[in-house]
């Protein structure tokens, strides 16, 4: 984002951004493809003490996925649509920010890109490495975004407090992000990519409640506000549900059902942990 300004002035305008960002993220998929694997065992050029230090501190996974995909189970988790729902809302916060900020700096404040991805990125990067919880970042972005909003023409209480927003947003990495590995491990990809789709929907809906609450204003203030005050009321609701319905806990959907034998004679009874309720299954034994 830093390199954004400086591309926009120099390098052909808005397009030279798609270029640039296509080509890198080109380059990305090349070095994923050359040097990720699935597993430690199946990379080419692991060392065997790499290897080893790998297996010692993940552990070895006994969970097996079912026999068939659980797309019903999954779609209708409340763990799964807790962490959808919280991305929508993250989504719609960020997306205002990536979206509309450039907008509000040029019309509002008068303010050329390339100075403010300069004086932003530096101080958004120090926000990052901090360790911020889900939470505290949410419920930051919306306080910093409210106080955004009601500085005025100020260009310098803007970009602290607007930079803050992004900056601290970034909490959501170790928050909902991971957590959909750890309600269910065989299948965050499907989750992730279910998720993913509800959350950027966000980005449409931006544009059009922004566009049509400013649209014929663009440097009305009182407009601009309405439009960051919705979304520090979505960052609050991220918050809210992330604390009421976020869980850690592996979700049954994630692996095989656990059987046990009982001591019935001539009966078996198979226990699905997982989900705690308990089936019995007759079966005569020779």
């Amino acid at each position: 984002m830093i390199t954004s300004g400086y591309l926009i002035r120099w390098a052909g305008g808005w397009t030279s951004v798609f270029y640039f960002s296509g080509g890198v993220t080109m380059l990305w998929f090349i070095l994923w493809i050359y040097l990720v694997y699935d597993t430690p065992e199946e990379h080419p050029r692991i060392s065997w003490q790499e290897q080893k230090y790998i297996r010692q501190s993940i552990g070895t996974s006994t969970a097996e996925r079912p026999d068939q995909m659980p797309f019903k189970a999954i779609l209708t988790s409340g763990p799964v649509w807790a962490i959808a729902i919280i991305e929508f809302c993250h989504g719609w916060g960020l997306y205002t920010l990536l979206i509309e900020l450039p907008t509000y700096f040029k019309t509002v404040l008068d303010f050329s890109m390339e100075n403010v991805w300069e004086a932003c990125n530096v101080y958004e990067e120090y926000l990052h490495i901090k360790e911020i919880s889900k939470e505290d970042a949410e419920v930051g972005a919306a306080l910093a975004l409210v106080g955004a909003s009601l500085v005025g023409c100020s260009r310098t209480s803007a970009v602290i407090l607007l930079t803050t927003a992004v900056g601290v947003s970034g909490g959501v990495c170790a928050s909902y992000i991971p957590n959909q590995v750890e309600i269910g491990p065989n299948y965050a990809g499907l989750v992730m990519g279910f998720t993913n789709t509800v959350g950027n929907l966000a980005g449409f809906l931006v544009s059009a409640v922004a566009g049509s609450l400013t649209r014929g204003h663009p440097t009305d203030q009182h407009r601009w506000r309405s439009v960051f005050f919705i979304s520090a009321a979505i960052y609050l609701v991220s918050a809210f549900i992330f604390v009421a319905f976020a869980t850690d806990k592996e979700q049954w959907w994630n692996r095989r059902k656990i059987v046990e034998p009982t001591d019935t004679p001539g009966q078996t009874a198979y226990e699905n942990k997982e989900k705690g309720d308990a089936s019995t299954v007759a079966k005569r034994q020779s």
